[in-house]
């Protein structure tokens, strides 16, 4: 989900963000424009790093519930 955000709607915030302030700079749209494509640049960056952060987290999980990357305890030592 996080890399299909970053390869659609990430770049297609930028790119509304850029064209907003080029339309106030040249007196066609309010500073509200502005305010209102920085929001939305926002509000995707947030929806990457929640999905970023599930995916860790159901990483870990799962990496916990089958005990990978656990150091296995024989009679010889520690093995990994």
């Amino acid at each position: 989900e996080a890399k299909a955000l970053e390869q659609t709607a990430l770049p297609q915030a930028l790119q509304a963000l850029d064209l907003a302030r080029e339309g106030y700079a040249h007196g066609g749209l309010d500073y509200i424009e502005v305010l209102d494509a920085q929001r939305t640049l926002y509000a995707v960056r947030v929806q990457i790093i929640d999905s970023l952060k599930r995916s860790f987290i159901a990483r870990a999980d799962l990496d916990r519930l089958t005990a990978k990357h656990m150091p296995i305890v024989t009679g010889e030592g520690i093995t990994r």
